[in-house]
């Protein structure tokens, strides 16, 4: 297995938590406090414990950057401060992806993987980070991302009507981390910044695959992978992260 940099999205401003909450005011979620740490040290920690990764950089918005280098002060080790690095993040999610990508571009040797993973994404189980792991090593295909199944009824609905049901059995969210092959998807990117379709917004980074007819790899993810989005996720990962501890056997 070649060597492996991780991403780590945190550049969102949090629109529609702040909404949720009835005010922009609030520090954006990913710094929301979860116990005794804010919600991006979680997701930072998780993957610098469980996987032998090499580089991790830290997409922040601007504004935020003196604060977010502060927290990983108070909160992490010097091992892990080490390979931590900090960089701006763009307007919508594939640019804060791109100002990454081309950031490790500069990082020699190139890594063979690179992992993408939502900043506000606290908590991956034993299993899903042994799923990734061992997608690391898969050769074909080279991108691999974390799927679960859709179990409400999904329909379409135009202009405030429904126009069809969908089947379930076809449909699954979308999770991260998600596994890439380096130079695979850096390439991607470069050919999309030059191409007509450079203004096309893609709302993972497997979509920028899918839309160049690459294949994409699942594997099961897990619905305690929660993506906090709204205040009220804010609760059922302080629960999650309460009855862990009560519970030791718990992943």
């Amino acid at each position: 297995m070649g060597m492996t940099d991780a991403i780590l999205l945190g550049a969102g401003l949090g629109t529609r938590f702040a909404q949720s909450r009835g005010s922009s005011a609030e520090l954006p979620k990913q710094f929301q406090m979860l116990a005794e740490k804010p919600v991006f040290i979680w997701s930072l920690q998780t993957l610098l414990k469980h996987l032998n990764l090499r580089h991790v950089i830290f997409v922040v918005p601007a504004e935020f950057n003196e604060i977010s280098r502060e927290l990983a002060k108070k909160h992490l080790t010097s091992d892990q401060l080490e390979i931590l690095e900090f960089i701006e993040g763009g307007l919508r999610r594939q640019d804060s992806s791109e100002n990454a990508l081309l950031h490790l571009s500069h990082k020699l040797p190139l890594p063979q993987k690179v992992i993408i993973h939502d900043a506000c994404r606290p908590f991956i189980s034993q299993g899903m980070l042994q799923e990734v792991q061992n997608r690391l090593s898969h050769p074909n295909p080279q991108a691999w991302i974390p799927v679960v199944p859709v179990v409400e009824t999904v329909k379409r609905v135009k202009h405030d009507q429904v126009v069809e049901t969908l089947d379930r059995s076809q449909l699954f969210r979308v999770q991260t981390p998600q596994i890439f092959d380096f130079s695979q998807i850096a390439s991607l990117f470069e050919q999309l910044r030059k191409s007509p379709d450079r203004n096309f917004t893609f709302t993972d980074d497997a979509s920028i695959l899918e839309h160049f007819n690459i294949k994409v790899g699942t594997f099961p993810g897990d619905e305690r992978n929660i993506k906090l989005t709204y205040e009220f996720e804010l609760d059922i990962l302080r629960y999650n992260l309460l009855s862990n501890t009560r519970n030791p056997s718990c992943d």
